[in-house]
């Protein structure tokens, strides 16, 4: 889903529940499909219920970020610059990417990029002004951009000079580290058809007006307001210019979707078959039941029922763990009136932190299926970049009692414990903590993830027995979690977020290069939490232009610091895919598919 800072929040496909709202706006799939896949003329692939792609523009602006509408979608029809995800690891795939590793000189400022010898569906190529084209629309309406993080693109690139039809130039404000420009930022780039979209109206003739602003404005609006039309998507002329492998051909706005080949797609991985369908389901159980029915190919096994793992396979299905570059924690919330000068102690996050069993969650809880997570940077799936491979805070109640009685808690397991000896002193509980304070926290949790609703209740007994911490847990429909969590506030005025904890279950996808900007810089788009720390923005500044040493100082630095609660990272999606269908188990670690790599065997 993945640009990086577009696709930071995510669900996970393996738990959301039953929403009777949901079943009724969307309905229950039908299991009797159109087409079969034993004449291997199809591919069938399962929508996850609520996650129906429903933005096609390859620019998302902030209501439509996310993988269904990128990844599983747009991107099949216009393949971005560099596709992020070698198989399931997180890093850059040269064989999908439309133009070769750019070319880095004036002292790290100046980046050439040529793009290869890729062709429009309408036969007319791919050039570095269609790349201008998307960075004019940027550049001009950057703030209705989801993937916009002030400081990065556009704000970092001074100039855009077209130096050939095949190669552009960059010149930006200042040196970079050339792994964290292409790795972030030049993965955000999608070249799309100027020759086709560089218009303001439907009866417009197609000009130049994206290098005005006023003009960019005026087509950003335009083609906006198409990608809203979405009963429209499969038959709107406007749509049908791609260089990506496939060909939107049919969608219906309750998520049956379909596309076929492009015939002049110019990568190396052409379609062999005739289509890719993509199936919606109101709930987990619709699609289980299409899963024993035979009704879709590639689908996923319900949290609810893993242990109905071998029954499906019986029916001609194998299982594949799909595993994403994320990071998972319960945002705490350093603005909260009354728990935000707690969780600023450091010693309280080291004591919560050593509360949590990760081993036990990821074998009573999640089955096995889920990897510890204790720093910015994952274990998982294998990266060249995590160093810190032993949770410095792992779990150790007699710890967290320690650490809060050498505070001037008096802590009481199984009740309620509180500051007894208020103060900024070494022994004393903290600025901002008076006499008396409970050690009590309110938690919002995403109601439609089952797993992470238990993980949540078992850390609140674990909390109150081992050292009379209370944690209340408030279950509510993620997007109202997202929506409180990321709710724009500041400290001067902290009444827009009261929240004191939040977890919506799926975690913040990492950077291809984990240097962290988005989610513990000051300021940073997915830092929900509103951390701020002096010296984790120089070092996170540092690893943008640094390499391997600085990454791992900032790596090194806000695993001390315990800046969230960590918790496990719960496998996204336990696959179920056909035992004729090849090439779909190296599943992308930021939620992209690619269809056409798939193939059906004899």
């Amino acid at each position: 889903m993945w640009k990086p800072t577009e696709q930071l929040r995510t669900v996970r496909r393996i738990a959301v529940a039953t929403v009777a709202a949901l079943a009724t706006s969307i309905g229950v799939v039908a299991c009797n499909s159109s087409s079969s896949a034993s004449d291997n003329s199809t591919v069938r692939f399962a929508e996850f219920p609520g996650s129906v792609p429903n933005w096609i523009l390859p620019i998302t602006d902030p209501g439509h970020s996310g993988s269904p509408n990128t990844y599983q979608f747009s991107y099949l029809m216009w393949r971005p610059l560099y596709w992020t995800g070698t198989g399931s690891s997180p890093d850059i795939d040269d064989s999908l990417s439309i133009a070769d590793p750019p070319k880095y000189s004036n002292g790290n400022r100046t980046v050439t990029v040529t793009l290869r010898d890729y062709k429009w569906s309408d036969g007319k190529p791919v050039t570095a002004r269609d790349v201008e084209f998307w960075y004019n629309l940027i550049k001009y309406n950057k703030t209705q951009w989801s993937g916009y993080v002030a400081g990065n693109i556009p704000d970092n690139i001074s100039s855009f000079r077209v130096v050939s039809p095949k190669t552009f130039e960059l010149t930006l404000t200042a040196a970079v580290s050339p792994q964290w420009f292409t790795a972030n930022q030049l993965v955000s780039i999608t070249p799309m058809p100027q020759h086709v979209w560089d218009k303001t109206a439907d009866s417009g003739k197609v000009g130049n007006s994206d290098t005005s602003a006023a003009g960019a404005k005026a087509v950003f609006t335009y083609l906006l307001g198409r990608s809203k039309q979405l009963a429209k998507y499969a038959s709107d002329p406007l749509w049908k210019t791609v260089d990506g492998p496939w060909t939107l051909s049919k969608y219906d706005t309750d998520g049956h979707i379909s596309f076929v080949p492009n015939n002049k797609y110019s990568g190396k991985d052409r379609p062999t078959y005739k289509t890719f369908e993509q199936i919606p389901f109101a709930t987990d159980s619709a699609e289980f039941n299409s899963l024993l029915a035979g009704d879709v190919d590639y689908g996923y096994l319900p949290f609810s029922d893993l242990k109905q793992r071998s029954r499906v396979s019986s029916q001609g299905y194998h299982f594949s763990a799909w595993n994403l570059w994320t990071v998972n924690f319960i945002a705490i919330n350093y603005y909260a009136k009354t728990t935000g000068p707690i969780v600023s102690q450091l010693y309280v996050r080291q004591a919560l932190e050593s509360l949590v069993n990760q081993p036990l969650i990821i074998k009573q809880i999640f089955q096995g299926q889920g990897a510890q997570n204790f720093g910015p940077i994952a274990l998982q799936p294998k990266n060249p970049f995590a160093t810190v491979t032993k949770n410095p805070n792992s779990y150790d109640p007699k710890r967290a009692v320690s650490l809060l009685q050498q505070h001037g808690w008096t802590v009481k397991p199984g009740g309620v414990t509180t500051c007894a000896h208020p103060g900024s002193g070494a022994s004393q509980c903290g600025t901002g903590i008076a006499a008396g304070t409970k050690l009590s926290f309110s938690l919002i949790v995403n109601s439609g993830n089952h797993p992470v609703n238990l993980e949540m209740e078992s850390l609140k007994s674990t909390f109150s027995q081992q050292a009379g911490i209370v944690l209340n847990v408030k279950p509510q429909p993620f997007t109202q979690v997202i929506s409180d969590a990321f709710a724009t506030c500041t400290r001067a005025k902290a009444s827009a977020c009261p929240w004191q904890m939040a977890d919506w279950g799926g975690g913040v996808n990492l950077s291809p290069y984990p240097t962290g900007e988005q989610i513990f810089a000051s300021g940073g788009s997915s830092n929900a939490s509103h951390y701020t720390d002096a010296k984790a923005n120089k070092l996170i500044a540092a690893s943008q232009v640094g390499g391997a040493t600085q990454l791992k100082s900032y790596e090194r630095y806000i695993t001390a610091q315990v800046p969230v609660i960590w918790v496990p990272n719960l496998t996204y999606q336990l696959s179920m895919i056909s035992n004729k269908l090849t090439g779909a188990d190296a599943q992308n670690p930021y939620i992209g598919i690619t269809p056409e790599r798939w193939h059906w065997t004899k």
